[in-house]
């Protein structure tokens, strides 16, 4: 039965998941919006769910109860295609080039089988929407249960300029398109049943984007750490420092007394080594421990030398008190995470720094240019920011164009630690969304005032609010996607890229160099 007060009807805007999926649960937890696992689908109803996800195949009897549903007003995301009014079928995709429609997206690495429809839809047919006007259902056919579960890696061609191209080791796949899919295909359905989409945002204030900076000490001297750290005082950055303690091992006094307060000290490991086993890590881990914490440091964090993950990594992870690790063969470029494997979160950086351009013969200002069009990118994005450096990587003037340009009044700096602790509590801030449709208001919890901003979109159009309530006819609403940003992907796509044999002897080199004795 509707909730009503006189002709007022509420609609309490939540996402309603039937299944159990962690990558499915993790993607839904990084979107920001307000979702609870479904156990039984006869609670189901179009007051208490704005839409429901359909991540299993369903009985007869939970088939007939969201068929009521959807009769009803409500809006299914069908992941599996037993709702779908046309045929569907399995495909096998390396990477996806999104169509005009959701070209702000990006390339999409796949790797994997996928669902598609038979014929028409959206990305090759692994997104589809009803056309039925009176049918608000909506077909996701991304392969989201492969996320985070398959360890493989790709060596990576990276470049926002003609002739800047350079390559790094990741994760086969990144979230952050996954994301925003889920995001669009939310944001249509919650539209075409006349209903604004909200979500937590992703960063703590509603004029400036969060982000890091991250400092892989590998084996620099304590000169180079000074020039890092006077520098990153004059641009007023936080850093986060990854210290590769048996380097380090006997300047721990010195470091202690140079970096600022608002600095933080962080673990890359004792010896700065790729191991294969859990035992190698452990014992690794433990020893950078004992002597971090004689030096006077008690590191909440963890970064593995060369951004490697791996099953042994996970395992070793888990017998430690971290709050985050940071490895970007796990994800990049993405909002964080948590690992079934360890429930330490993650938190994904770019997994490019000054030095990777050197490897192929690129000159300091072609790196720092790269950068200034990575964060353009970003900017275009609304994405935050998480950048990493290595001190022998560059001189002073190099980093402190790097430090030059990444200033801007519209990025929050933080240290990791701040980053994590922020995120957690957007993680369980509580802001149970209702909309009264007859004054066209939002009403949030109490408990989201200032904890974190909300996002509305109505169509194409968003903002952003810490009220506890939301008039949509007095909120200022701006383009959620920049214009730019469809021609920029565009040219990324077209651009040069590095060659088969380039990438093949980079990485042959940079495999060598990482198993050196």
């Amino acid at each position: 039965m509707d909730e009503t007060e006189g002709h007022t009807v509420i609609r309490h805007l939540k996402i309603g998941y039937l299944g159990t999926d962690h990558s499915w649960e993790q993607l839904l937890t990084q979107s920001g919006t307000d979702w609870t696992r479904i156990h039984t689908t006869t609670s189901v109803d179009v007051t208490k769910y704005s839409t429901v996800i359909a991540g299993r195949r369903v009985s007869h009897n939970e088939k007939a109860d969201i068929e009521k549903y959807l009769s009803r007003g409500g809006a299914l995301l069908d992941t599996t295609g037993q709702f779908a009014t046309r045929p569907t079928t399995h495909r096998r995709l390396d990477t996806v080039e999104p169509d005009s429609f959701l070209s702000h997206i990006g390339r999409i690495d796949v790797h994997g089988t996928v669902n598609v429809v038979g014929s028409g839809g959206l990305l090759n047919g692994m997104t589809w929407f009803d056309p039925d006007p009176g049918r608000n259902y909506a077909f996701f056919g991304l392969p989201v249960r492969q996320l985070w579960k398959d360890y493989r890696t790709v060596h990576r061609p990276f470049g926002v300029s003609k002739g800047n191209l350079t390559a790094e080791r990741t994760a086969l796949r990144s979230s952050t398109p996954y994301l925003q899919l889920l995001l669009d295909t939310l944001n249509k359905l919650h539209n075409q049943a006349d209903l604004p989409f909200v979500h937590r945002w992703w960063s703590p204030d509603v004029h400036r984007r969060a982000a890091t900076f991250r400092i892989d000490t590998d084996y620099s001297s304590v000169k180079q750490l000074s020039a890092v750290s006077r520098s990153a005082i004059d641009y007023a950055i936080p850093l986060t420092w990854f210290l590769h303690t048996h380097h380090h091992r006997n300047d721990l006094s010195t470091i202690k007394n140079m970096i600022p307060e608002h600095d933080e000290v962080a673990l890359h490991g004792y010896r700065h080594y790729e191991y294969s086993t859990k035992e190698q890590y452990r014992s690794d881990i433990h020893t950078a421990f004992d002597h971090l914490r004689e030096g006077g440091f008690h590191p909440a964090g963890y970064a593995a030398p060369y951004g490697h993950w791996s099953e042994a990594l996970a395992s070793a992870l888990c017998e430690f008190p971290f709050r985050y690790s940071s490895e970007f063969s796990y994800d990049f470029d993405a909002l964080p995470s948590t690992p079934e494997a360890t429930g330490i979160r993650q938190l994904p950086v770019h997994p490019v720094s000054l030095g990777s351009f050197r490897r192929f013969g690129s000159s300091p200002e072609q790196g720092v240019r790269y950068f200034r069009e990575l964060l353009k990118e970003f900017e275009f994005k609304k994405h935050p920011v998480h950048l990493y450096h290595h001190p022998r990587d560059a001189t002073a003037d190099q980093l402190a164009n790097l430090f030059d340009a990444a200033t801007s009044d519209e990025l929050h700096w933080m240290s990791y630690t701040v980053w994590a602790d922020w995120w957690a509590i957007r993680c369980r801030t509580d802001f149970s969304p209702v909309f009264d449709t007859q004054k066209n208001r939002l009403i949030f919890s109490d408990t989201c005032r200032n904890a974190c901003p909300i996002a509305i979109h109505t169509g194409d159009l968003f903002c952003l609010t810490t009220d506890s309530e939301a008039d949509l006819e007095e909120q200022t609403f701006h383009p959620y996607i920049n214009p730019e940003l469809k021609s920029w992907n565009a040219e990324q796509m077209n651009q040069p890229r590095l060659t088969y044999f380039q990438l093949l002897k980079d990485r042959w080199m940079t495999h060598l160099w990482r198993n050196r004795a």
